[in-house]
């Protein structure tokens, strides 16, 4: 046949059909710079709902534990030589608290005179009259000593004195909110105090449950 030389027409590109190919690629040509291809990527994929396993199931559909209230106060039987009383224990108090009237009826020893000042719960301001050192307080089969910082304030005659952390470390003391009970250790033994009658017994009056170590 015959050949003619000279530029060739091209043919025209195939027309791209979007439901067929699911990546378009383009080619784009910078005068400045060499030619480069650009890939366009696929829509993403439509979420599907997806059946979960027994596990899976299991976590999401996990029964919430019962919503409790507040337990009460934690009161602690306490014996002496010439008085039986509660004490109520209180984590938040950095000192173990007796009012002045449970010193006397004691009869114990001399006072340490001491310059710290203290706040009450209910922000009054008071100088102790003095330290009782060594006290011993005894709570069932088990005899721990205290310190305690003496105050005269009006305290609750059934529970008038307050043992802090002080006392509940020497004691060892548990404290199991749920159950609504306290531990207390000597050595290898062990005694159990079930709160739950006299946490729901005792009259709240804040003022008298409290103290703050100022200095």
């Amino acid at each position: 046949g015959l050949v003619i030389d000279g530029p060739t027409v091209p043919n025209p590109p195939k027309p791209v059909n979007p439901e067929e190919d699911k990546c378009v690629e383009e080619t784009y040509t910078d005068p400045d710079h060499a030619e480069y291809n650009i890939k366009v990527p696929p829509p993403p994929p439509e979420l599907a709902n997806t059946p979960l396993n027994e596990n899976c199931s299991a976590v999401i559909l996990k029964k919430l534990p019962e919503k409790l209230g507040g337990p009460g106060k934690f009161l602690i039987p306490c014996g002496f030589s010439e008085l039986k009383c509660k004490a109520l224990a209180d984590l938040g108090a950095s000192i173990n608290l007796m009012s002045l009237s449970v010193w006397k009826k004691l009869g114990l020893p001399d006072l340490i005179p001491t310059q710290m000042t203290l706040e009450l719960a209910n922000c009054a301001i008071c100088t102790p009259d003095g330290i009782a050192r060594d006290v011993f307080v005894s709570v069932g089969k088990f005899t721990f000593p205290a310190d305690f910082v003496v105050v005269d304030y009006e305290s609750d005659p059934r529970v008038p004195l307050i043992l802090g952390r002080p006392f509940l470390r020497t004691a060892r003391a548990l404290i199991d909110v749920h159950g609504v009970e306290m531990i207390l250790c000597d050595e290898d033994k062990r005694l159990t105090l079930n709160m739950k009658h006299d946490t729901a017994s005792y009259s709240n009056h804040p003022y008298r449950e409290s103290v703050k170590l100022i200095n």
